[in-house]
């Protein structure tokens, strides 16, 4: 609780663009490539996000005491890997902007 006083962070109010659907998909994007943390793309629209997770959360847990299924709810199945060896890492790779 003390290092939430001793180190404020400053947030500033969320704005809406035009176009809310192409910023929530840029978030996302960006979220999705490691350019910028969920909790950046929260802040940006001018709310906490230990309050989204927490309001996350509780609505998940809700819907699972009244059987709720969304797609969202749903595990990600995890692609099946053709190569036999399992303990070697796999890295993706950005493609690179050519300097031409």
């Amino acid at each position: 609780m003390r290092d939430t006083f001793w180190n404020p962070s400053w947030q500033s109010r969320g704005w809406s663009w035009v176009d809310p659907t192409k910023e929530v998909k840029a978030h996302k994007d960006a979220v999705d490539s490691g350019f910028m943390s969920p909790q950046d793309a929260i802040s940006e629209q001018g709310r906490e996000y230990t309050d989204v997770y927490r309001e996350i959360a509780e609505a998940q847990e809700k819907r699972e005491e009244l059987g709720i299924v969304l797609p969202t709810d749903q595990p990600m199945e995890e692609e099946e890997e053709e190569d036999d060896d399992e303990d070697e890492e796999k890295i993706t790779m950005l493609p690179q902007a050519s300097n031409a």
